[in-house]
C-alpha cells in the first residue's frame, strides 16, 4: 500500500488497456528518484491491490535516476518495462 501511495504522490497517470489486464504508469513531473524507484518494487511483486491491473510499463519522463537504480528495478521486476 505504501508503494502505491508514494507513486500517487509523485503525480502519476494510470493508463489501462486490454480490459484491465495491462496498465501504463506515466509520471507527469519527471520527479521520481532512485530511492522512489526502489520503494515502488513491492507494488509489482504480488502486492497490488485486489482487482488492480498489472503494471506493465513505467514512464519516468526524464526523472533523474541512476543507472544502478534502474538496474535494481529491472532485476527486481523484469516483467515491467521502464521508460526513462
Amino acid at each position: 500500500m505504501e508503494a502505491f501511495q508514494l507513486m500517487a504522490s509523485k503525480g502519476v497517470d494510470a493508463k489501462v488497456a486490454n480490459g484491465l489486464q495491462h496498465c501504463v504508469y506515466v509520471f507527469r513531473s519527471g520527479n521520481v528518484t532512485g530511492s522512489d524507484l526502489a520503494a515502488f518494487v513491492p507494488a509489482f511483486n504480488g502486492y497490488a491491490l485486489s482487482g488492480f491491473p498489472r503494471i506493465g510499463v513505467n514512464r519516468l519522463n526524464g526523472s533523474k535516476v541512476s543507472a544502478e537504480a534502474v538496474r535494481h528495478f529491472r532485476h527486481a521486476v523484469p516483467e515491467c518495462s521502464l521508460g526513462l
